[in-house]
């Protein structure tokens, strides 16, 4: 049997190719990268912009982060842990990221603060940081795939991203060990549900290349099928690369087709070009694409979009050093992983790397619940209508898992925001399960989050930790089809996050009205922003402040665009936010969003919905 040592000039060789690789198509892709889809395709064959020391890429800086934690973790790294490494050095707030930040601020762990209140879960910020976790388990695309999922779920849990960085994660691993094209695709979409439409996109362009179809014609049977607005949608994006792969006919025209079929093109082209700098290794790539371009590694650590990366333990600075401590991660990964002296055999047939059972699992993971190690217990805590309270009881479950061969007596109280939902007794068969569940009910409390814990002491056993809970507040709301109240007056209702209610209204509406109230902790300066698909005013304290009477897509995210958006001086204290609306065609999709007008546009935890 033929085996890769990551020890080996072979492997260092195929990590420089995707570093550099990955550099080539994003250099390529940025200068065209839009927020909107564009109908029509490029026409650019060669780079448009090169700029003395690179242009920083969200694409590669979050990976170096990545890098750091595998490095200070270890390669037990899990989604938890990495939540540190986005609060404490990850500034960029784009669409899913700034969304999923706010809940990792609010006390939601991962999976649940990558699904709620995140309109952008199924687009690109995971996609593209799929590289490091190939490159650090090579030649074992399930390990590499579960690295994948434990990112993805920060920030994409229960959406598209998740399944287009499990995909790139397992072709990228594989390719250290298999060049085949359509064997790599092939066990690539294993890693892909059914449902998905990833899956979707890429079967499509496979099933254009076999009717004889031109590039241009398989683009366009990616936007018919898979069709979205959005530039960052995953699976439009994930079909565009596997365009430049099949109908590439050398490594700059690969990156070229894939880049010139718009949307992404920074994603598209430097996920492309890791895969193809993998096949090829750094000796294979053309110097042409390659030398231009130098080996430093730019990031955008001087206005914030990192941070806290150049201390005492900072991120790599070139290619070079990137690689050599990719090479010396691997060697614990693989070791952890139970492949002795980093030596990876390679399979006969590329079936062999295809997805198990454990893989296909993670498709059905609940994406609204979350587990903990305890001491001598684990536990799952799920939340069946999400972690938003809305005004009425809120359920929640655990489920309770002894794994230990004789049965445990236990005793449970549930404490939330200082009140105790009282102690249960139960007994837990060795190597089973119990599942509890509490209805919640709390005081009106301060802020935008209640936090509590579970308590379980296991007879016999050493002392549990608390098992962390939290419910963050939802936001109440009035409506009318009458901006006075009309003569139905004023009703309530409610909802979870930004998304506003609209689907509460009576059919057939045509002007309708939404009102709630807010307290301002202290004067603050915030950005309020209404992106509604349907024409929209906003007045805060009686002022108008936004006046849209366009319709058309959305982009629900911290920065805005558009007249939707408008930067306001909030006095402490409580403000009146009124919305009118007039619908048009089809049932409207509208958000109210919050977040502090700087450059980085961080999400607004301080005000609170009363």
């Amino acid at each position: 049997m033929r085996y890769l040592e990551v020890t080996g000039e072979e492997y260092r060789d195929r990590v420089y190719g995707c570093w550099l690789g990955k550099n080539s198509g994003g250099t390529l892709g940025a200068p065209l990268e839009r927020a909107w889809g564009q109908r029509e395709p490029f026409d650019v064959w060669w780079y448009p912009e090169l700029r003395e020391g690179g242009i920083p890429n969200d694409d590669l800086e979050m990976q170096l982060v990545w890098l750091k934690a595998l490095e200070e973790v270890g390669p037990g790294l899990r989604a938890v842990d990495l939540v540190s490494y986005w609060l404490d050095h990850i500034g960029y707030n784009f669409d899913e990221y700034g969304l999923s930040k706010t809940n990792m601020q609010l006390g939601l762990l991962p999976p649940v603060c990558g699904a709620f209140n995140n309109w952008f879960r199924d687009c690109m910020g995971s996609p593209i940081r799929s590289e490091i976790w190939a490159c650090v388990a090579p030649g074992l695309p399930r390990v590499a795939a579960r690295y994948a999922y434990e990112d993805a779920i920060c920030d994409h849990a229960g959406g598209e991203g998740v399944w287009g960085e499990m995909f790139h994660a397992a072709v990228e691993a594989s390719a250290f060990v298999v060049r085949n094209r359509q064997a790599l695709l092939e066990v690539g979409l294993s890693y892909v549900p059914p449902w998905s439409k990833v899956r979707v996109a890429i079967e499509a362009v496979l099933e254009a290349r076999a009717r004889g179809l031109g590039w241009l014609e398989a683009r366009e049977e990616v936007l018919r099928v898979v069709g979205h607005p959005v530039a960052q949608y995953a699976p439009i994006n994930l079909g565009f690369e596997v365009i430049g792969w099949l109908w590439g006919e050398d490594f700059g025209d690969a990156l070229c087709k894939a880049v010139n079929c718009g949307y992404d093109t920074d994603c598209t082209g430097a996920t492309l070009g890791a895969i193809l700098g993998i096949i090829s290794g750094r000796r294979g790539l053309p110097s042409r694409w390659v030398e231009p371009l130098g080996e430093g590694i730019a990031t955008n650590e001087s206005w914030g979009g990192i941070k806290h990366v150049s201390g005492s333990h900072p991120v790599p600075r070139d290619l070079g050093e990137l690689t050599e401590r990719v090479v010396r991660v691997a060697q614990r990964v693989l070791a952890w992983h139970g492949v002795p002296g980093g030596r990876v055999p390679v399979p006969e047939d590329h079936h062999e790397l295809m997805a198990d059972e454990g893989i296909r699992e993670l498709w059905e993971r609940d994406p609204m619940s979350y587990e903990v190690e305890g001491t001598s217990l684990r536990y799952r805590v799920s939340y069946p209508e999400g972690p938003a309270y809305v005004g009425r009881g809120k359920r929640l479950r655990v489920e309770l898992t002894n794994p230990h061969p004789e049965a445990l007596a236990i005793g449970c109280e549930l404490v939330l925001g200082g009140r105790s939902y009282g102690r249960r007794e139960l007994e837990v068969e060795g190597q089973g399960s119990a599942h509890l569940e509490w209805e919640l009910n709390p005081p009106e409390w301060e802020g935008n989050r209640l936090l509590g814990y579970l308590a379980c002491e296991p007879v016999g056993r050493p002392a549990e930790p608390g098992v962390p809970l939290v419910l963050v507040r939802g936001r109440r709301w009035e409506w009318a089809l009458a901006m006075d109240g009309g003569a139905s007056g004023w009703r309530e209702c409610w909802a979870e996050g930004n998304r506003l209610p609209l689907e509460v209204l009576p059919a057939g509406w045509r002007e309708a009205y939404l009102r709630g109230r807010v307290r301002v902790p202290r004067d603050l300066r915030v950005r309020l922003g209404v992106p509604a698909s349907c024409p929209v005013r906003a007045w805060v304290d009686g002022v108008l402040v936004v006046d849209v009477g366009d319709e058309g897509p959305i982009r629900p995210n911290y920065s805005g665009y558009g007249g939707y958006y408008v930067d306001l001086e909030l006095a402490r204290g409580e403000h009146e936010v009124l919305l009118g609306f007039v619908r048009g065609g089809g049932e409207p999709e509208a958000h109210l969003v919050l977040s502090l007008p700087d450059r980085l546009y961080a999400g607004d935890t301080a005000v609170v919905w009363v």
